[in-house]
């Protein structure tokens, strides 16, 4: 990934782990995307208390890895999956500041699932839909079953990085 640096032991492949009954691994059909993690080397700018945790839920390997490394140069801690079972998984295993959720995800379970899901256990979590259904009802449709914002692709990642900030700087509700 252009401009973005890292360690060995800053990229994890998360994998199946079915056998022990933790569930997590791409089942997507084309097998090219793991749930992986990017760290921004602490010397480059952040520190890990000041680092926005991240979950990106992607299917689409190219994109997945570009709004990762937008991010990370943005300085977020960013872990991806390529699901909407995976990305579910990790988002109520694991603690996170953000999702980035794409709407239309394979294996039966789209992001509008995952957000519906989340928010009906409690958690509100700020999500950004990303989608390439641009009508208004869809966007509507995707606002109303909990996302936060909505962006359509194809979009500039400086918007991106502008909408995640944005909702990280949103005040937690009580």
């Amino acid at each position: 990934m252009k401009g973005v640096r890292f360690r060995e032991t800053d990229l994890m492949f998360v994998r199946s782990c079915e056998s022990h009954g933790h569930g997590i691994g791409c089942s997507s059909s084309t097998g090219a995307l793991r749930a992986m993690r990017f760290r921004m080397h602490p010397n480059e700018g952040s520190t890990d208390s000041d680092m926005a945790r991240i979950l990106i839920v992607e299917d689409d390997a190219q994109t997945a890895e570009e709004v990762a490394a937008a991010l990370t140069d943005h300085g977020h801690d960013v872990t991806l999956a390529g699901t909407g079972r995976e990305g579910l998984l990790i988002a109520a295993a694991e603690s996170f500041d953000a999702l980035v959720v794409d709407r239309m995800l394979p294996g039966g379970m789209d992001g509008l699932t995952i957000v519906s899901t989340l928010r009906a256990t409690g958690d509100d979590v700020p999500v950004l839909v990303l989608s390439a259904l641009s009508d208004v009802g869809e966007r509507v449709r995707g606002l109303k079953a909990g996302g936060d914002d909505y962006l359509v692709k194809p979009f500039e990642f400086l918007e991106l990085t502008a909408r995640v900030d944005a909702l990280l700087r949103r005040p937690e509700v009580q």
